[in-house]
């Protein structure tokens, strides 16, 4: 059991995994597609329905030597954008290189995980990202360097970074002047529970200031987590702060997931939400409730096909404001080669 509390928490790409077998001089190619179908609605009206696809990932996997590998992760997806072309957006997910310090630490440089809170190793067990992706807190993957490593003991794990800090689509004149700097750590005290939490500090220019020589302040992000697991129970849960300028946001998510024999998931979720908690009624609330079903397994016994279905609501704390209802339908499906 605390081998798979473990896989939870590593700070890798769910497909990563299929590539740390490797050999010196080895290729492999893997692929992670998502296709979805959505109904939203909002005071008994229908605000869009329709199927998409939601990920497309083509990963190429290569290792150099012993101690050297890399990654290049391209995502291919259904957008609505005018910038996209035919219905289609194309982005860079991973693009990495990899340097082992030996068996317990790793250095990666380029496009990388996103070392902070839940986000960098995030299942989808819901359909919805992780709540400080949600929030644009901490997208999923930027650009920079950072260490991850193994406490000894097997007591859990640590990661320091710097990044953009404005995640994976924007770069060069899109990024501002200001790096972010992060740390993450996760210890497992016991067999079945991981507690931890992680801080980012960034600078920014001060938007008021039009003089041409800003005033740079600062911003302070902070998390907690713990996950649980006990028997066919398992509890993710986060407690997000911010501090900006002297302004205070604050939230939470709990989800707790209850296995149902090996091919069954039941799923629930809660997010709240406060953008200033010095401001009344500006924040929300979610609810999500689902279910997962995996049909088809790898040759590793890793599900390889799975089917999830969700019911949302989100509620405004603002006066008489209408909740909004999100049905989805999502089917994923994934593979990878034998090294070549």
């Amino acid at each position: 059991m605390k081998g798979m509390l473990f896989a939870v928490m590593t700070g890798v790409f769910a497909l990563t995994a299929t590539c740390l077998s490797l050999a010196p001089g080895e290729t492999q190619v893997a692929g992670k597609t998502w296709m979805r179908y959505e109904h939203i609605s909002a005071d008994g009206e229908t605000e869009y329905s329709g199927f998409g696809i939601a990920r497309g990932y083509l990963v190429l996997s290569h290792q150099f030597t012993e101690k050297i590998g890399s990654q290049f992760t391209l995502d291919v997806y259904s957008s609505d954008k005018s910038s996209d072309a035919n219905g289609a957006g194309l982005k860079i997910k991973s693009a990495y290189l990899d340097y082992s310090l030996g068996e317990n630490a790793k250095l990666y440089a380029g496009v990388i995980k996103n070392y902070f809170g839940m986000t960098y190793d995030w299942k989808y067990i819901t359909i919805e990202k992780a709540m400080e992706d949600v929030l644009g807190i901490a997208p999923s993957a930027d650009a920079g360097i950072a260490l991850s490593g193994k406490i000894p003991g097997d007591y859990g794990e640590y990661q320091l970074g710097i990044y953009n800090g404005e995640g994976y689509k924007k770069f060069y004149s899109n990024i501002d002047r200001h790096p972010a700097y992060q740390a993450n750590v996760r210890f497992k005290p016991i067999d079945n529970i991981a507690i931890g939490g992680s801080v980012k500090f960034e600078n920014y220019d001060d938007p008021a200031d039009t003089t041409g020589s800003p005033e740079t302040l600062g911003q302070l992000d902070m998390v907690g987590v713990l996950i649980a697991e006990y028997g066919p129970v398992k509890l993710l849960g986060e407690y997000l702060g911010l501090s900006r300028d002297g302004d205070v946001s604050a939230g939470f998510m709990a989800m707790p997931i209850i296995r149902v024999g090996d091919d069954f998931e039941i799923v629930g979720r809660y997010d709240s939400w406060d953008p200033n908690t010095e401001i009344d009624d500006d924040g929300w609330t979610s609810i999500t409730a689902g279910v997962n079903y995996f049909f088809a397994r790898s040759r590793t016994d890793k599900p390889s096909a799975w089917i999830q279905a969700n019911w949302s609501r989100e509620q405004l704390e603002a006066d008489n404001s209408e909740p909004v209802n999100t049905a989805g339908v999502q089917l994923r499906w994934e593979f990878s080669s034998n090294p070549f």
